[in-house]
């Protein structure tokens, strides 16, 4: 995703999508999370979409989970794209922490500390 050569951005997409379809969500949220928080810049906003759809998919049924290893992804992105000038990935961690409040409610608030609730408020509006 991060390579600069088109054909192999679009075959590391497709197969990302064809392993979204095939493996359970609990396999590939650890590793989204992962690679949404240490990967590659150029590659990131898409993986943190994707850690978006698996952790909401995930929360009914694995909730611990995904407050392991999506929480601190949000934490961290809050304040990477808070100082970052990139967009899309301030627009992919704003997109994360909408979806993670809609399954969450008031709980993704009151788990934040002082620094992060401000910056989770602030994507929120």
């Amino acid at each position: 995703m991060a390579s600069k050569n088109k054909e192999i951005v679009s075959t590391s997409v497709e197969v990302l999508d064809l392993m979204m379809s095939y493996l359970d969500y609990a396999v590939l949220l650890p590793q989204f999370a992962n690679q949404a928080q240490f990967g590659n810049m150029k590659g990131k906003p898409d993986i943190v979409r994707r850690l978006s759809v698996v952790s909401v998919e995930l929360w009914p049924h694995k909730q611990s989970q995904v407050v392991r290893h999506t929480l601190p992804v949000l934490w961290s992105l809050l304040e990477e794209a808070s100082v970052s000038g990139n967009a899309e990935l301030r627009s992919a961690a704003q997109e994360l922490a909408v979806q993670m409040y809609s399954v969450m409610g008031q709980p993704l608030v009151e788990q934040a500390d002082i620094k992060h609730k401000s910056l989770l408020m602030k994507m929120l509006r």
